[in-house]
């Protein structure tokens, strides 16, 4: 369609009176023959606003109409889902890892307790034995095993030390640990009184 158009201010509001065209946004007046030479083909067709439904479809659709894939209607996937299952994945990964990583520390810390508390144990032995013997500098020790048997840990001592005549004896505790208990408790659980050797060393037997 065709329709005049104003040379001074692009306005395509132009009024025809006696024999003149003027322009109702500048004023300007134009002759016909001047009006004839301004008039540009002009696109009237109203513009196709953008379609923006796909924001608003739901992730899947169960309507009766179908596609052949399923009885009931197929899935009707569209770009905002794909997004929004991408922020569910990453969410639940988010949630799980976490977890996983808090799991790994929490062990390392439980295994790093226990040898803590294996330390602890051969330490308080030995020094609970250096401090009942009758010359408690001459402690040798020979062997120190431990290990644990369900919440207990069990340290075996094998030492030696002076007798009250100068000479070296050989003698073994075997201490039974619970740390889980609040203090800490232990006690001697074999039977060193039967031992002649731990008897001449020792100050006192437990």
């Amino acid at each position: 369609m065709k329709q005049i158009v104003c040379e001074m201010c692009g306005g395509k509001d132009l009024i025809k009176r006696d024999s003149v065209y003027i322009c109702q946004n500048c004023g300007t007046k134009y002759s016909v023959e001047e009006a004839k030479k301004m008039m540009v083909e002009v696109d009237t067709k109203p513009k196709k606003s953008r379609d923006f439904s796909f924001l608003t479809k739901p992730l899947w659709r169960t309507d009766d109409i179908g596609c052949g894939c399923l009885p009931v209607g197929c899935f009707s996937f569209t770009a905002t889902p794909i997004f929004i299952i991408g922020l569910v994945v990453l969410m639940i990964i988010g949630a799980i890892a976490p977890k996983n990583s808090s799991t790994s520390a929490s062990n390392s810390t439980s295994t790093s307790n226990i040898e803590d508390q294996k330390i602890e144990a051969r330490v308080q032995l030995a020094q609970a034995i250096k401090a009942n013997l009758r010359d408690p500098k001459s402690y040798q020790n020979t062997e120190i095993d431990v290990y644990t048997v369900e919440e207990y840990i069990f340290v075996k001592n094998t030492f030696r030390g002076k007798n009250r005549y100068g000479g070296y004896e050989i003698c073994t505790f075997v201490a039974r640990f619970n740390f889980n208990t609040k203090p800490a408790e232990w006690a001697i659980t074999n039977n060193p009184k039967s031992d002649s050797g731990c008897r001449e060393i020792m100050i006192a037997l437990p």
